[in-house]
């Protein structure tokens, strides 16, 4: 949505200077978007994942209700899994005596190991089947975390998602299993279409392990099941589909979105302002900090949200100065606005009540990152739904309002 420039008058508290809104899957003109390589995806308006070419917006739109949930960025990120675009559908054996093959995966027909999957099977005495097998034996680093993940397209039988089966047993770490980027339990039965994902936070050994996601619940059971894109990435938490066709990964890189030169310096009040920015996370992890949006002078320096050390904590940033002022739940919708002027600065998220942050110097503020801090490496992991500015510090109970 692209906004009128006008002069700073009383209108302003109604309507913002700056008003961004990205749920109506549009792009406004002043906003940079860069992100090298064909190899990033997106749910679309029909909930279908499609591929998005290089230096492209990706609006990612909700795959059950098929909603826009604004622009997506994210971190570059590689999908080590080969000819991950090979959709596996078939019927759980009544037998579960064959032994799960190793070695080399196949790279040609199947994501099971085998042509039909009936030797991607066997049965432990906990009932629980491995059903996913990526590239065979896979080296693991100390100290690193991997997610595995897979989308589960049909479960008709109701089969549940068990412990991680056979592999090898981690030298050193955890595991945890995940669906829809929600840790839960292994008895979780999850309702597909879901996104069926594991978590290895590797400790202070590294080795080589099997990974592999597995079934039960249903005691020597048949039955049928349909899953695809399998993904195997280095970090905390799943992202976007990556699709690979050779035996090499595939990188899909950052999602780089700004505002700058007069872009930026045409709504932009350095005396006084408020910032209201409307987001979602896909992870509450350390990594991926920049949260919706920083005003920077490309330092530290400057005005914004940041996700702490502290996974779901959300921080304002003024200067060299931070707060913390709640925490975030995955998947749900945030509100987080800060106005400042030289003597005070005040923000607040949702309806955790107002915070003061003190103030500090913010430079000669230049950009507008969107989804990163000022910093390369910082980026979000979730949509940005909107972002607002008014080139004045509003109310404490104008403040309030909007975060409601």
């Amino acid at each position: 949505m692209i906004t009128p420039a006008y002069s700073f008058t009383a209108t302003e508290r109604v309507l913002p200077r700056l008003a961004l809104d990205f749920t109506t899957a549009s792009l406004d003109s002043r906003v940079t978007v860069t992100r090298t390589l064909n190899t990033a995806t997106r749910f679309n308006s029909t909930g279908a994942i499609e591929l998005v070419n290089a230096n492209l917006p990706r609006f990612d739109y909700n795959p059950s209700t098929l909603v826009c949930r604004g622009l997506l960025i994210e971190e570059s990120r590689s999908n080590g899994f080969f000819n991950s675009v090979l959709a596996k559908s078939g019927s759980l054996p009544s037998s579960w005596s064959q032994s799960i093959p190793g070695g080399t995966q196949d790279t040609t027909t199947s994501i099971y190991g085998s042509s039909d999957g009936s030797t991607a099977w066997t049965q432990t005495a906990n009932n629980e089947r491995p059903f996913f097998i990526p590239n065979g034996a896979l080296t693991i680093s100390a100290n690193t975390s991997y997610f595995l993940s897979l989308y589960l397209e049909t479960n008709p039988n109701g089969f549940e998602v068990r412990n991680v089966v056979n592999y090898n047993s981690l030298p050193s770490g955890t595991a945890q299993w995940y669906i829809d980027g929600v840790a839960v339990s292994n008895t979780t039965i999850p309702t597909a279409p879901c996104r069926v994902g594991i978590l290895f936070s590797v400790g202070a050994t590294g080795g080589t392990i099997y990974p592999r996601i597995g079934i039960g619940g249903q005691a020597l059971a048949t039955g049928t099941i349909k899953f695809s894109r399998p993904q195997w990435e280095i970090g905390a938490f799943a992202t976007s589909y990556i699709p690979t066709t050779t035996t090499a990964p595939v990188t899909r890189n950052a999602d780089v979105a700004s505002m700058t030169g007069t872009n930026f310096s045409s709504w932009y009040n350095a005396t006084e302002g408020t910032f209201y920015s409307e987001f979602d996370l896909i992870a509450t992890t350390t990594a991926g900090g920049g949260v919706a949006f920083m005003a920077t002078d490309g330092t530290k320096n400057g005005y914004g949200f940041y996700k702490g050390s502290v996974s779901s904590s959300i921080s304002t940033i003024v200067g060299a100065n931070t707060s913390v002022i709640g925490s975030v739940t995955v998947g749900d919708i945030q509100k987080a606005i800060l106005g400042y002027n030289s003597t005070n600065i005040r923000s607040i998220l949702n309806r955790n009540g107002l915070f003061t942050t003190a103030t500090g110097s913010v430079g000669t503020l230049s950009r507008l990152n969107l989804g990163r801090s000022w910093y390369a490496g910082d980026f979000m992991a979730g949509h940005i739904r909107k972002i607002n500015y008014w080139p004045q510090k509003l109310t404490d109970a104008e403040l309030t309002a909007n975060a409601y």
